[in-house]
């Protein structure tokens, strides 16, 4: 029976492993450009402001930095979905990273309570999402809108 724990405690924490090394590998990703910036000015997102602060500071409490997160997250993924004219899925890595951005949320006031560097937690937070504002940025300078012409020639 021990030996059952142990090979599922050793088999735990290697998926962990891997998963947490995908994810490593998906923000290591090199963009041609910061295309950030531009999804920045295009939709209003708190994260970069989350990033200048590091972390929880005075002007900011643990709730409205969760909240804030949150917002960026959700609106982010909205566009990540529906952003691409194509309608191309997700690649497996990205889709893992969203995940992970799920599970590193879900923990954060479990962080906070217990003090453990929360810091840490939202500035890897924040690195997703800036990677994730990379993604639309490309995908969408990539395939650029096609602006629709009605019949009437205007």
């Amino acid at each position: 029976m021990w030996l059952s724990f142990g090979v599922f405690a050793v088999s735990t924490a290697l998926f962990l492993f891997y998963v947490q090394t995908i994810c490593q590998k998906a923000l290591r990703r090199e963009f041609s450009r910061p295309y950030f910036r531009d999804v920045l000015d295009a939709v209003r997102l708190e994260f970069p402001r989350l990033c200048e602060d590091t972390g929880l500071s005075r002007s900011l409490g643990f709730n409205d930095i969760r909240l804030a997160l949150r917002c960026d997250f959700v609106m982010l993924e909205y566009l990540l979905k529906h952003a691409d004219p194509a309608r191309r899925p997700l690649p497996g890595q990205e889709r893992i990273l969203l995940l992970y951005f799920r599970w590193l949320l879900f923990w954060l006031p479990v962080r906070h309570a217990f003090r453990v560097r929360e810091k840490e937690a939202v500035a890897k937070l924040a690195a997703i999402l800036q990677h994730f504002a990379n993604v639309v940025g490309e995908r969408v300078s990539v395939n650029p809108p096609q602006l629709v012409e009605n019949e009437a020639g205007l």
